[in-house]
């Protein structure tokens, strides 16, 4: 499971609802929380190498997240597009 997720805001829009313009949020899966409200995304790191382990594997996710992010924006807008002008069409407008 990814440490990161996309959350759209037109994740629960269907045909006939209001059109909108598609937004993304990356939020966090998996953290851990401390007492001061602090969230840590990994483990403890105590080498150079760990780090650059820890840290190589946060970037592989990010650009991950960010290529599914973009085709989220693009396929929501696509489908609000796609309902907008069948309803255009239906009406004879």
């Amino acid at each position: 499971m990814s440490k990161f997720f996309v959350s759209s805001n037109l994740q629960n829009w269907k045909s006939g609802d209001c059109p909108a313009n598609a937004f993304v949020s990356i939020g966090v899966n998996e953290h851990i929380a401390l007492p001061n409200g602090e969230l840590l995304i990994s483990a403890q790191l105590a080498t150079d190498g760990e780090v650059d382990y820890a840290v190589d594997g946060l970037i592989a996710e990010l650009e991950k997240i960010r290529r599914a992010a973009k085709t989220r924006i693009k396929a929501d807008n696509a489908r609000v597009r796609n309902d907008v002008t069948k309803r255009i069409e239906e009406r004879g407008e």
